[in-house]
């Protein structure tokens, strides 16, 4: 009733209500519109449908306006409240609170999937377990890496010395507890000169897969989904390995029948991540976090794990159309 209630306080003096449910005044777009003199016979008609729209039309110079349930009040009926000195302030208030009532889009019937069978995969030749690895100077750098980003141990690291992977860390990807893939990252200390010739991940990992899965407990009431499996892990949740949700993801996420909080990066990539979250009806987060702050492990490593969860489920927005705002800046800070 927002948009019902702003109008009847401001309507005309005089405003007269016919038999048909049409309430007429005096048109005071006329003379904007061109007419010689102001209308003087109540040939504005103002009507409330049964479906709670509402629609206006001058039958003098045939000025129409409306609005809809679901909608926001558009550019012809603001001008028109705007001409009948409805204070700017209020029909700001009236959008603002009907942004708060649009119910979320409808979830896609997401087509029933059979959930995938993921298989086991092999390390690299030459992989062990951090704990059981021999100590080299490569070694070290990638203890040091783990360490500075507040990751290592809170998770079941390896290491290899075959090839290249002597310079990068190796995170296992499992489900039900059976290793289905990894990833490798390098060690930024040891590929500063040969970043071209070492891309940053090195990924085996099964179609369709969501990393974390094993971890989410039957208490838990809430499911934090990230782009990738460090900030995941940092922060107890789960991650897609990427920034592009698909419906079989979206069809695993739904199996945990829990809530989903999707949490991106601050880069501009993350804007398909966040468009995916509005298409399968999930909630995103958009943290309060310095500027400087671009994912959760930067969080975690700036302000602790627990202040950066807490700061994650503070800023949930459930609203489509408030989640596409709140993007926008969240991508420029």
């Amino acid at each position: 009733m927002i948009v019902h209630d702003l109008i009847t306080k401001n309507l005309p003096f005089g405003s007269k209500m016919n038999p048909s449910g049409w309430t007429s005044f005096n048109c005071p777009m006329c003379t904007i519109r061109g007419a010689r003199r102001p209308d003087s016979k109540r040939r504005g008609g103002l009507r409330f449908n049964e479906d709670n729209s509402v629609s206006y039309h001058c039958f003098n110079c045939g000025y129409k306006a409306g609005w809809t349930p679901g909608n926001q009040i558009g550019k012809n009926l603001r001008t028109l409240l705007d001409v009948l000195n409805v204070p700017k302030n209020e029909i700001q208030l009236a959008n603002l609170q009907l942004m708060d009532e649009k119910p979320l889009f409808k979830k896609p019937e997401v087509k029933k999937v059979i959930l995938p069978k993921w298989e086991g995969v092999q390390f690299p030749p030459d992989t062990n377990p951090i704990k059981e690895c021999e100590v080299t100077h490569e070694f070290i750098s990638a203890v040091e890496y783990l360490a500075d980003r507040e990751i290592l141990d809170i998770a079941d690291w390896h290491y290899s010395t075959h090839l290249h992977y002597k310079k990068r860390i190796i995170l296992p990807f499992t489900y039900k507890n059976k290793i289905v893939g990894y990833t490798a990252r390098t060690i930024p200390k040891l590929v500063d000169k040969d970043k071209k010739k070492f891309p940053k991940y090195v990924n085996t990992m099964p179609k369709y897969f969501v990393f974390g899965l094993d971890d989410i407990k039957p208490e838990y009431k809430y499911v934090l989904t990230f782009e990738g499996p460090i900030d995941a892990i940092c922060c107890k949740g789960v991650a897609i390995i990427g920034n592009n949700l698909n419906d079989v993801q979206a069809e695993i996420l739904n199996s945990l029948k829990k809530q989903i909080i999707v949490v991106p990066d601050k880069d501009s990539s993350s804007m398909s991540f966040i468009k995916s979250a509005i298409r399968y009806g999930y909630n995103v987060s958009f943290p309060d976090w310095d500027p400087e702050i671009k994912d959760a492990n930067s969080a975690v490593i700036k302000y602790g794990r627990l202040f950066t969860v807490n700061s994650i489920l503070s800023n949930i927005v459930s609203n489509p159309v408030k989640i596409e705002v709140q993007a926008k800046l969240w991508l420029k800070t």
